[in-house]
């Protein structure tokens, strides 16, 4: 299923940058949301910023019908998200890999200055391989990354003022 969403940074595009390179920024990005981090890795290289961020969700607080249930194991779902900018034409890419999981989720960014802000447009696909309810899920969970956005835009704000 496609999606799309934007992130509003308010910030110039350097200051951006900066919080990218902040492990701070993507540990308290997920405070609040279901997925506890276990690990943040950030890499400055020349022309790129990559962030690779290791999660785990608990299975007690995934609200899912009791028939995809059986698909979470009771350990919960292991999540790695890598999220790539590249600083020289200011787009990106996140993929986000599921453990165990027929879940998948890419996205390609675009990093767009406008005025005193940056506004980060964010195109993807998520699919969930599940005979009969996969759509349903896949809407579920298209529906929760505008959640995942706009708390993103309010941790941002805080860490840009």
């Amino acid at each position: 299923m496609d999606f799309h969403t934007s992130v509003c940074y308010p910030a110039n595009l350097a200051a951006v940058q900066r919080l990218f390179q902040s492990e701070d920024f993507f540990k308290a990005r997920a405070v609040g949301s279901p997925a506890s981090v276990e690990s943040v890795h950030v890499e400055a290289l020349i022309s790129e910023i990559r962030v690779t961020t290791k999660a785990r969700i608990d299975a007690a607080v995934i609200d899912l019908p009791p028939v995809a249930q059986r698909f979470i194991p009771s350990s919960g779902i292991e999540i790695t998200i890598t999220e790539t900018w590249n600083t020289t034409d200011n787009t990106g890419v996140i993929q986000v890999h599921a453990d165990s999981l027929p879940v998948s989720m890419s996205a390609t960014c675009a990093f767009i200055e406008e005025d005193e802000a940056v506004r980060r447009d964010v195109n993807g696909n998520l699919k969930v391989n599940v005979p009969i309810i996969g759509r349903k899920l896949e809407q579920k969970a298209v529906a929760e990354v505008s959640k995942i956005a706009e708390h993103e835009q309010e941790i941002a704000s805080q860490y840009l003022v």
